[in-house]
């Protein structure tokens, strides 16, 4: 049997016991009275059931240790629910990058673009969240800061970058933006991720290869654990050169 449990403020907290009932343990007629279980959209495991609320005080088992007497008991799980707040969500954010010559499915952490090259002077920045399968809702957001370093500066690229990334990042929302980093907020709808595309600007200097790196930080779920997810913080894309030195 299984327990489930979600993490609650401590001023909030509600515990409750509920005996799942599959329509299939009673009549049709009274499976359609009862009352659908609480958060059944975090948790796939009470999908189509139904749950009643079970005396907390009346299972079978040892009056002092009700963690016990819960797994003694056949389709009871304890379920903690936080009235008035949206889903708990765990978010993982990530950032990785990829070149011309790469497919869709070989975005990593780091890529190379040529600035002379047409056919691979651009590359892709892809920041995204993980939220494990419970969209954001009833207000719920997550959030995370991109911030800019390297040798590489805007003045490399035919955009500024943290400039891009605002500009193409669709419906998500920005704020705090400044010359080297932008805070991302998901809310409701928004799509899971987004591709920042950032073309090389091709001049007559020998820059000799720069680099430029974009990293996340500062995770935040208004309901939720947030995180960057590990190897995934942080992403290079390298600028090769094939100008040769200025003469006069």
């Amino acid at each position: 049997m299984a327990l489930s449990g979600r993490a609650c403020a401590p001023q909030h907290l509600h515990l409750e016991v509920q005996k799942l009932i599959s329509e299939d343990e009673v009549e049709p007629d009274i499976f359609k009275q009862l009352p659908k279980c609480l958060s059944q959209d975090q948790d796939p495991a009470l999908s189509g059931k139904a749950c009643v609320p079970v005396d907390p005080y009346g299972w079978e088992g040892p009056e002092d240790d009700p963690y016990t007497a819960l797994t003694g008991v056949v389709n009871l799980r304890l379920w903690a629910h936080t009235p008035g707040l949206p889903p708990a969500v765990a978010a993982e954010f990530t950032i990785e990058v990829r070149d011309e010559t790469e497919g869709v499915a070989d975005f990593d952490q780091d890529a190379t673009i040529t600035e002379e090259d047409g056919a691979n002077d651009t590359g892709t920045f892809r920041i995204g969240v993980d939220l494990g399968g419970i969209p954001l809702s009833g207000g719920n957001t997550a959030s995370v800061t991109v911030t800019m370093s390297g040798n590489a500066e805007d003045t490399d690229f035919t955009q500024a970058v943290i400039q891009a990334i605002a500009d193409q990042s669709g419906t998500i929302a920005t704020s705090g933006q400044t010359a080297t980093d932008v805070t991302l907020t998901w809310g409701e709808d928004d799509p899971l991720f987004f591709d920042s595309n950032l073309t090389s600007l091709d001049d007559v200097l020998d820059d000799g290869g720069d680099t430029l790196t974009l990293s996340l930080s500062n995770p935040i779920v208004t309901n939720g654990t947030a995180a960057v997810a590990t190897g995934m913080a942080s992403a290079d894309l390298t600028i090769t050169d094939d100008d040769g030195p200025f003469r006069f």
